[in-house]
């Protein structure tokens, strides 16, 4: 096993209990692997309890974790201030996993608000400069 990657995590209580857990096996099992932890945030730009990115990342950065970052829920359009934040204010590796936007039905088939043929050009290709 290469990393343990937590992700889509929506609540800063259950990032730390997993993260806590994941540290404990190692320890159990003798075995050490970098751990990744993504946390997701909503359209409405916070967590679903309600944390933000500078108290989100705050909490993060208290872990033991290797690799702090964020997935899922939102394209890369809403998650662009997000991501730079955590770049420019992490001390660890930043990571980044946006999804085609949220899903919605249309018609009777499924669509998302930010399909990847909207992301050349995009905020996504800007992402690799903030650093």
């Amino acid at each position: 096993m290469d990393l343990i990657l937590l992700e889509t995590a929506q609540d800063i209580l259950q990032v730390r209990c997993a993260v806590l857990a994941v540290r404990e096996a190692m320890a159990e099992v003798g075995r050490e692997v970098p751990l990744q932890v993504q946390v997701t945030f909503e359209a409405t730009g916070t967590m679903l309890v309600g944390t933000d990115e500078q108290a989100a990342l705050a909490a993060l950065e208290s872990l033991p974790i290797d690799v702090v970052g964020m997935n899922c829920a939102t394209g890369p359009d809403l998650m662009d201030s997000k991501v730079r934040y955590f770049a420019l204010h992490s001390t660890r590796f930043v990571s980044c996993l946006p999804n085609a936007g949220l899903p919605r039905n249309e018609g009777g088939g499924w669509s998302t608000t930010s399909p990847p043929r909207s992301w050349p050009g995009g905020t996504s290709s800007s992402w690799p400069s903030t650093g």
